[in-house]
């Protein structure tokens, strides 16, 4: 059985689209296939086009769970987890963003993978509209000098800006990963776009442990997989396309800065903890 979370805000285009992609490849590579949709206090015109979404037939079983405040991405995201009662039974749970597309290849992989009892959850090969692939997020443990930078990143808005800028044309933007890497191997992060999670995962954690409202899931959901003895698998075999537009460009505004600067003083001491002595 395969079960599907994803969250949804003002975006339910996308939403009906990744779920069309689904229905589309899944054929019968599972027995049954459980969609969460968890929707994120959208305006009342976007939730009229998410009505005719639910489903319940001998493949799939497609809810809609309306909430009455956005809570944020992995919060809502556990609600969606709170309501599957099948997660720790062998199966495997798929937790993600609604602007993906899944394929044939995708599902016909996965359904023949066989995990360690220490894989907790598995990274799939991201691929984004304009061709970067953003997994690995983060392969192995910080260096010493990247935790430095990220102290230096966060100390200040405008000196921020200008280690940002300067970061991107040495090339170490976001959009420099042009090349998908084949290397299969446990990772130390992995993009917060899609995670799927084994059954290992449940046997130790009843849902994500994550106490803001955005940004830092990547190493909050890193550290609760580690902190169990668990691993994330990064799987360039199993791929996903996000119909995301990367571009250096974006500079983050500084509400988004003031957000990640927040979350990176809660998982900081865990990134310390673990850093390479390079």
């Amino acid at each position: 059985m395969l079960n599907i979370v994803t969250v949804n805000y003002g975006t339910s285009k996308e939403t009906i689209g990744m779920i069309s992609s689904i229905k589309n490849s899944i054929g019968d590579f599972f027995e049954k296939c459980n969609i969460i949709i968890v929707d994120n206090n959208s305006s009342t015109l976007e939730v009229v086009k998410l009505n005719d979404i639910e489903e319940d037939n001998l493949l799939f079983d497609i809810k809609v769970i309306k909430l009455n405040d956005n809570i944020g991405y992995f919060p809502a995201l556990n609600v969606g987890l709170k309501s599957l009662k099948n997660k720790s039974d062998g199966n495997i749970t798929i937790i993600c963003n609604n602007d993906l597309i899944y394929d044939i290849e995708f599902f016909e992989r996965l359904s023949k993978c066989k995990f360690n009892d220490d894989v907790f959850a598995i990274a799939p090969s991201v691929k984004t509209i304009n061709s970067i692939y953003q997994n690995p997020s983060m392969a192995n443990k910080p260096s010493k000098a990247r935790m430095i930078m990220y102290e230096t990143y966060y100390s200040n808005y405008i000196i921020g800006q200008i280690l940002l800028k300067t970061w991107r044309f040495m090339g170490f933007g976001i959009d420099s990963a042009t090349k998908k890497d084949s290397n299969e191997r446990n990772i130390f992060i992995g993009i917060g776009a899609i995670y799927i999670l084994t059954s290992n995962f449940f046997k130790e954690n009843d849902e994500l442990n994550y106490d803001l409202f955005l940004y830092g899931e990547e190493a909050f959901f890193s550290q609760q997989v580690h902190n169990s003895n668990g691993h994330i698998l990064y799987k360039p075999s199993l791929e996903v396309l996000h119909l995301e537009s990367i571009s250096t460009k974006k500079i983050p505004s500084k509400n988004n800065y003031l957000l990640n600067k927040l979350a990176f003083k809660n998982y900081k001491e865990y990134f310390w903890n673990n850093t390479f002595g390079e």
